[in-house]
């Protein structure tokens, strides 16, 4: 895991990785590699100040509306993960989307405790709790670049510290 800042020189094969690594979660990914320039690029350095996981979702953002996402006044440097983190939480609000965060905070609590969270577990915690249709409530998580899978074979799903903080401090 890459945690220093990228530049202009360097955020292009980072940007590359990504795209290969989540294009089959993220609906939309592989599309932005044909549109990705070295102008958009830079833009995306600037805005995230070179934070690789802030680049990772603002990327992710990008996807759900477009590149003019990144011309939005945005919080500089490690507030713009919070700032992203509410619009999205807000969001999942808005929409009654109340199961998204509920398996949000199942996927924290779990990696919080050092337990690993399989598609099994998932799909467990779904029928436990009367939400059968645990794929739509990750496919938001994932979009978003909020959870991710991580493994080749047994994939598991797994977060970022920071955003464990946050859905700590929203009572998870």
């Amino acid at each position: 895991m890459n945690l220093r800042p990228l530049s202009h020189l360097t955020v292009r094969p980072f940007l590359e990785w990504h795209i290969q690594q989540h294009r089959e979660q993220v609906e939309g990914l592989s599309y932005l590699a044909g549109q990705l320039d070295r102008q958009k690029a830079d833009k995306l350095v600037a805005v995230s100040g070179g934070i690789p996981l802030i680049i990772q979702l603002l990327l992710s953002n990008v996807c759900l509306y477009s590149w003019d996402y990144l011309d939005r006044p945005l919080p500089i440097g490690v507030s713009v993960l919070e700032f992203l983190y509410q619009q999205h939480w807000d969001e999942f609000s808005q929409r009654g989307a109340i199961g998204i965060q509920a398996l949000a905070k199942f996927i924290v609590t779990r990696q919080k405790n050092g337990q690993m969270t399989l598609l099994d577990d998932v799909q467990k915690w779904g029928r436990e709790n009367g939400l059968a249709d645990v794929a739509s409530l990750l496919k938001p998580l994932q979009d978003r670049f909020l959870i991710i899978q991580r493994g080749n074979l047994a994939k598991e799903f797994v977060t970022f510290p920071s955003f464990i903080d946050f859905v700590e401090m929203k009572g998870g």
